[in-house]
């Protein structure tokens, strides 16, 4: 399983061969990116879609959303909260355009950082890898 988390590309083009993925997920303000096969959230430069989605993908159970609704500039209590009312394992969100990672009570937050500056990230069934311009960031452990 191989999982594509891109957010905040605002104008720039996408530069991946979808195909290579089993999931792609945009987490808001992607400007001119549409694809039928990813799952895309509104972000707050964006004019359609939801501003959070809840899927399950092999057996996880994931919240997408940009994080301008839940004020993740500011800090991330209120989507900690939304994700443990929500009872899910992962939480996808952009809008800050900082990568980060962090484990509260289990479950595990990605932010992919902004794609406008190179930053996005792929998850597999053993890693989370933060990409900064198609090099290695930083790889996390992560039993799918």
């Amino acid at each position: 399983m191989r999982i594509l988390v891109l957010s905040d590309n605002h104008r720039r083009n996408i530069d991946f061969n979808l195909n290579e993925y089993n999931y792609i997920f945009h987490l808001g303000d992607r400007g001119e990116f549409e694809s039928s096969d990813a799952i895309m959230v509104r972000g707050n430069c964006d004019f359609d879609g939801e501003k959070t989605i809840i899927t399950t993908i092999e057996g996880k159970k994931i919240l997408l959303t940009h994080g301008d609704l839940y004020g993740v500039k500011e800090g991330l209590t209120r989507i900690s909260l939304l994700a443990l009312e929500r009872e899910v394992d992962y939480v996808f969100y952009g809008h800050t355009h900082c990568p980060s990672f962090f484990e509260y009570r289990g479950i595990k937050f990605i932010n992919p950082g902004a794609y406008l500056d190179g930053r996005y990230v792929i998850i597999n069934n053993e890693k989370i890898v933060f990409y900064n311009e198609n090099k290695v960031e930083r790889t996390i452990v992560n039993k799918w």
